[in-house]
């Protein structure tokens, strides 16, 4: 079960924020994404117009998608839970708003080429508003990818005060709060991964607890980036480098024996000389 710390960190980082001020703050930055990107790219038929036309077009553009989305995520937010918000829901939610903008964009479009600027526009109005819902939908999931990747780097890598860690199953409301110092290693099985932990009982005995969470190697592994003192000596194992004692065996079958325990991990080939270097330098 998440703590109260995980909990709160989950808000922060979460795909979505439900505060009014983070709403109209987002809204505020694509209006000035907008108005410049019309301004200055001058795209499709917008190159067509000077530049008061080209102002008033850019200017009403970001205006509408700002007012829609705001609008949008003021009504809809409140029926968001962000604790169990994820990737699908986002793509449903940008889906929505996708939707929504472009239905009452081209309203506008087929409103300014018909009436307003259809002197400085070449073309048929059809191609015009085809052209117009393809840079939208394009625009739009472009930038959902680009949110939605910053967003995924941060929900993989929740990192509480330095020295601690958390780990993120698939399964819902599955985490694991570690202290970086207690994992020994950890094992991956699958789609399942183990995290081998070191506790001292009330007696003061060394004692191993595991944890096991819905996750594969490839992203558990991205958590460790950051700390040089974790090594992934086998594509099914990651070991605390700090608790590393020995190495037996020689490069065709080898293994990293741990200080806690005694516990004997096997190390890949292409592994064998880099872990006995770093354990040169211990």
């Amino acid at each position: 079960m998440k703590n109260q710390a995980i909990e709160k960190y989950l808000r922060k980082s979460c795909y979505v924020s439900t505060n009014k001020v983070d709403i109209v703050q987002e809204q505020v930055n694509k209006f000035i994404f907008v108005f410049l990107f019309i301004v200055i790219l001058q795209p499709y038929i917008t190159h067509d117009l000077s530049l008061m036309p080209r102002v008033q077009v850019a200017f009403s553009t970001a205006f509408i998608f700002s007012l829609i989305s705001l609008i949008f995520h003021l009504f809809y937010n409140k029926k968001i839970n962000v604790e169990h918000w994820n990737n699908k829901k986002n793509l449903i939610l940008h889906s929505k708003l996708f939707l929504l903008e472009t239905i009452v964009f081209m309203l506008y479009a087929y409103f300014s080429v018909r009436y307003l600027y259809k002197y400085a526009i070449s073309g048929s109005m059809i191609s015009v508003l085809i052209n117009c819902v393809l840079y939208v939908l394009i625009g739009g999931f472009f930038t959902h990818i680009v949110l939605a990747y910053i967003n995924n780097i941060k929900l993989h890598t929740i990192i509480k005060p330095e020295g601690e860690i958390v780990f993120e199953g698939k399964n819902k409301n599955e985490f694991v709060n570690a202290n970086l110092q207690n994992i020994i290693y950890v094992k991956s099985i699958g789609h399942y991964t183990k995290i081998f932990l070191k506790s001292d009982d009330d007696n003061g005995d060394e004692k191993i607890h595991i944890k096991i969470i819905r996750s594969d190697m490839r992203t558990v592994s991205k958590l460790f980036d950051r700390y040089d003192y974790f090594f992934k000596c086998h594509r099914s194992y990651i070991i605390n480098l700090k608790m590393l004692l020995k190495i037996e065996g020689n490069s065709r079958k080898a293994f990293a024996v741990l200080s806690y325990d005694n516990q004997c991990i096997p190390i890949a080939r292409k592994n064998y000389k880099h872990i006995k270097y770093l354990l040169e330098q211990q």
